[in-house]
């Protein structure tokens, strides 16, 4: 739902990726820090020193792939936008095995060269209708997705996705709502002076706006409808990520390719390549496969840690 209010927004509204990305951090700043204040935590004490350097690449990471990943709404369908996020679990192993040292399975290397293949296939055959122009309903102007750019600011978007989840899993003792409280304050400052600056240097051009300025209310109305969307997710995300494996959210998202793609078909009228869908189909095969993978490693270590801790009790029995 998010991702198509901001598809709408980008392609038919003029708003741009970089207004998203200020707005996201300023609508829900109140509601978090409303959260924070009743749960009676405070954004300063609850960090400890050798925090502050992992939540600061948490902010800048997780800044820059929201803009990325706005600009591959605004360039991709959605259902191929999701297809290339659905990669993230591979992106996730390997970063955590460069920075916490956990090993990368066989099969999860089979299942990467295996989907990476299946995006392959999606980037080379291009929707037939991706290179229609969209024209826009507030300013006449036509906006003319770019496929490439798209596909790349998507897989940039999911590697940083893929650090800001292993990052927030080693802030796990930091309340959910501090954490997105400072990461609201940091994109309010740091995507408030680049609208700043960018007015400042093109405001002597014609045609240019007011930053943040829209004809119509209905533009605001959607703006904040998609920031608090987006914001719920995000929080929801965040408390799974530190509280349990996010194996099972992994899994559950694969329900949004078939809604995106659904959306891509009736309502934005993209038709697809033949070989694009079955690009779509392999990239989803080795993801859930690989999802599925981990969940029953996941539950063998449970249960031979359930079994280790049986035996040492029944030694302690028979010792006594």
């Amino acid at each position: 739902m998010q991702q198509a209010i901001s598809k709408y927004l980008m392609t038919e509204r003029g708003v741009e990726p970089i207004h998203l990305s200020f707005w996201r951090g300023l609508v829900p700043f109140l509601p978090y820090f409303a959260i924070m204040k009743t749960k009676k935590r405070s954004i300063f004490n609850e960090l400890r020193r050798d925090q502050v350097g992992t939540l600061t690449l948490r902010f800048i990471v997780g800044a820059v792939a929201f803009y990325t990943l706005q600009v591959g709404v605004q360039n991709l369908p959605l259902s191929i936008l999701t297809v290339v996020m659905s990669t993230n679990p591979f992106g996730t192993a390997v970063i955590q095995y460069l920075w916490l040292g956990d090993p990368i399975l066989v099969y999860e290397v089979f299942s990467m060269l295996g989907s990476f293949s299946g995006i392959a296939l999606i980037s080379f055959y291009r929707p037939v209708s991706i290179s229609e122009p969209v024209i826009s309903d507030s300013d006449n102007d036509s906006f003319e997705p770019n496929y490439t750019l798209g596909i790349i600011s998507t897989l940039i978007a999911t590697l940083g996705i893929c650090f800001v989840t292993v990052a927030v899993k080693s802030l796990k003792n930091v309340h959910f709502s501090v954490l997105l409280t400072w990461y609201s304050c940091f994109n309010i400052a740091v995507f408030g002076i680049v609208l700043f600056v960018k007015y400042q240097c093109t405001k002597h051009e014609e045609g240019v706006r007011v930053p943040l300025s829209y004809p119509d209310l209905s533009t605001y109305f959607l703006i904040m409808l998609t920031s608090l969307i987006n914001a719920m997710a995000t929080s929801l995300k965040t408390i799974t990520t530190q509280n349990s494996s996010p194996v099972l959210v992994e899994l559950f998202s694969y329900t949004g390719i078939i809604y995106n793609f659904s959306l891509d078909v009736f309502y934005f009228a993209v038709q697809f390549a033949k070989l694009q869908l079955v690009g779509i189909c392999v990239v989803c095969g080795f993801n859930i496969g690989t999802v599925f993978n981990r969940r029953h490693i996941e539950n063998k270590k449970k249960e031979e840690a359930v079994e280790s801790d049986d035996g040492y009790y029944k030694q302690e029995e028979r010792a006594n």
